[in-house]
C-alpha cells in the first residue's frame, strides 16, 4: 500500500479505488499513459485521448513537451511484465463483480493486444501469425477473404471505372485520369473539409443525433500507408485530421472517400468522449490504440459507412463511388497478402505480386513493394494494416444483409460504445434474427449468399 511511480513517471496508489473492476481499469489507464510517455519521440501507443477536456489536462500535451530519449532494454522488459500482471489482475476478478461484461471483454482483449505489441517492441521473436491474432483477437485462418468475394468486387470496381470514363483499367489509364483531375493543396483541403461535413450531416439525419465534433484539417508530408488519419492532436488535445500529401494525387473522388472515412472516426470517437464525460463509460476506454482489437471495427465501419446510410453512396460522384469500391477491394486483397507473407516461411515477392495483380491489375509495383515491407518489417503496421481488409469484409456483409431499419440500429449501437470485431459479429447475428431488420430475402443464421461472407477454413491457393 502507499504511493509509488509506474515507470518512474506516473504516480499511483496501491489498492485504490476499492472497487476491483474500477481499480484494474485505472491501473490499465496509468500503464498506457506511462508506456506512451516512455516511448520518447516514437510515441505511437495512444491514438485518441478522449479523457482530457483541454490541453492543460492532456497527458499527450505534457508528453510532447517532455524530452524522453526513448525506452531502454530494461524499460521494454518492465512494460511487458507490467502488462502481464495487469492481464492476471483482470482474470482474477470474479464474474459477479463485473458491472459490464461487454466492456470488460474488450478491455481484456486490448491488454492482450498491448502485451503482444510490447513484446514485439522489446525484440522478442514472435510467430507472425500468432502476433497478428493476439493483437486483433481474430483467428487468421477464419479471416481469409474468399476469392469469390475478391473476384466479384473486382468486377464491381471495373464497372465503376467504366462509369467514370475508363473502359480499360490499368495503372497507366488510372494515373492519367487522376493526373487530369489533380487538386492543388488548397483545393484538396477544401474538398476534404466539405466531404467530412457532408458525411456528418448524412449521419445526423439518419440517426437523428447531433455530431458536432470539430476536427481541423492539417496537411502533412509523411511516408506512410495512409492518405489521411484522424487522431487527438497532442499539441492541442483536440480532434484533428491529417491530410497526407506524400506520393498521393488528391482528386475530388479521393477527397469524397477520405472525408466520409475520417469523419466517421471523429464522429464515433466524439460520441465515446461524451459517454466518458457523462460517466457512462470508464476512462480506460478513452485511450485508444491502433494496435488493438478495435481497429478492424474502426476501419471496417469507416470504409463502408456510405453503404449503411441510405442514399450516401448514391450521393457520391462516379469517381467517389469508384474510390470507395476500389479501396475496399485493395484492402481485402492486401489483408490476404498479410497472411501469405506472415504464414510459415512466407510467400516470396513474386508470388505476392502475381496474387495482387489477379485482382488489382492497376496497382503499381512500387506500391506493392512498400506494402510488403510495411506488412512484415514494421512492428505496428504488421498488425494494424490487415485490420482494414478484415473489417471491410465483415462490414460489407453486414450492409448487404441488413435493411435500413437494421442498419440504423446497428449504427446506433456502434456509436454508443466500443466494440471488437467479434462483438460486432454477435450484434449482427442478434439483429439478423429479427425479421424487421433484415432484407426481404432474409438471412440464414446470420449468413447469406452474398459474396461478402467470410467462410471458415478458406485457404489461399496459388
Amino acid at each position: 500500500m502507499g504511493d509509488r511511480k509506474l515507470f518512474g513517471i506516473i504516480k499511483i496508489k496501491d489498492g485504490e479505488p476499492s472497487d476491483m473492476e474500477r481499480r484494474v481499469y485505472q491501473l490499465g489507464r496509468n500503464i498506457m499513459i506511462g508506456w506512451h510517455i516512455l516511448e520518447g519521440r516514437s510515441r505511437d501507443i495512444i491514438d485518441f485521448d478522449l479523457n482530457a477536456k483541454g490541453r492543460k489536462e492532456s497527458f499527450m500535451s505534457v508528453a510532447t513537451a517532455m524530452k524522453v530519449s526513448g525506452p531502454s532494454i530494461a524499460d521494454r522488459a518492465q512494460v511487458v511484465e507490467v502488462l502481464k500482471r495487469l492481464a492476471a489482475d483482470f482474470k482474477a476478478i470474479p464474474t459477479d463483480k463485473i458491472a459490464n461484461q461487454h466492456n470488460f471483454d474488450l478491455a481484456q482483449a486490448q491488454i492482450k493486444a498491448s502485451t503482444a505489441f510490447a513484446r514485439r517492441l522489446r525484440g522478442e521473436r514472435l510467430d507472425p501469425i500468432r502476433y497478428m491474432e493476439d493483437a486483433s483477437g481474430l483467428e487468421m485462418s477464419e479471416e481469409v477473404v474468399p476469392e469469390e468475394t475478391l473476384e466479384t468486387q473486382t468486377k464491381t470496381v471495373l464497372t465503376f471505372a467504366q462509369a467514370m470514363g475508363i473502359p480499360e483499367l490499368d495503372e497507366r489509364s488510372l494515373d492519367g485520369f487522376r493526373n487530369d483531375r489533380q487538386l492543388n493543396d488548397v483545393e484538396s483541403k477544401t474538398a476534404l473539409e466539405a466531404a467530412v461535413k457532408k458525411s456528418t450531416a448524412q449521419l445526423e439525419k439518419f440517426l437523428g443525433q447531433d455530431f458536432d465534433y470539430p476536427a481541423p484539417i492539417k496537411q502533412e508530408v509523411k511516408d506512410a500507408p495512409y492518405s489521411a488519419w484522424a487522431y487527438t492532436d497532442p499539441t492541442t488535445a483536440e480532434f484533428s485530421i491529417r491530410e497526407n500529401l506524400f506520393g498521393r494525387i488528391w482528386t475530388p473522388g479521393r477527397a469524397e472517400e477520405m472525408g466520409s472515412h475520417e469523419g466517421t472516426h471523429v464522429n464515433r470517437m466524439g460520441k465515446r468522449k461524451d459517454q466518458i464525460r457523462t460517466g457512462n463509460l470508464d476512462r480506460f476506454f478513452g485511450l485508444t490504440t491502433v494496435h488493438g482489437p478495435e481497429s478492424a471495427v474502426e476501419e471496417g465501419l469507416a470504409q463502408t459507412i456510405t453503404f449503411f446510410i441510405p442514399g450516401a453512396f448514391e450521393s457520391l460522384s462516379p469517381e467517389g463511388q469508384f474510390q470507395v469500391q476500389s479501396y475496399i477491394l485493395k484492402q481485402m486483397v492486401l489483408s490476404n497478402v498479410s497472411i501469405m507473407l506472415n504464414c510459415g516461411e512466407g510467400a516470396d515477392a513474386k508470388t505476392v505480386s502475381e496474387y495482387i495483380y489477379r485482382f488489382l491489375p492497376w496497382e503499381s509495383q512500387a506500391e506493392i513493394d512498400r506494402q510488403i515491407i510495411w506488412r512484415t518489417d514494421h512492428k505496428l503496421n504488421q498488425i494494424y494494416l490487415p485490420q482494414y481488409g478484415f473489417g471491410a469484409a465483415h462490414f460489407m456483409r453486414y450492409a448487404a444483409n441488413l435493411n435500413d431499419a437494421g442498419k440504423k440500429e446497428f449504427l446506433r449501437q456502434l456509436f454508443s460504445k466500443p466494440y471488437t470485431l467479434k462483438q460486432t459479429d454477435e450484434l449482427f447475428s442478434d439483429l439478423s434474427k429479427n425479421p424487421r431488420y433484415v432484407r426481404v430475402n432474409g438471412v440464414n443464421s446470420g449468413r447469406s449468399s452474398s459474396p461478402f461472407q467470410i467462410s471458415k477454413g478458406t485457404s489461399l491457393a496459388g
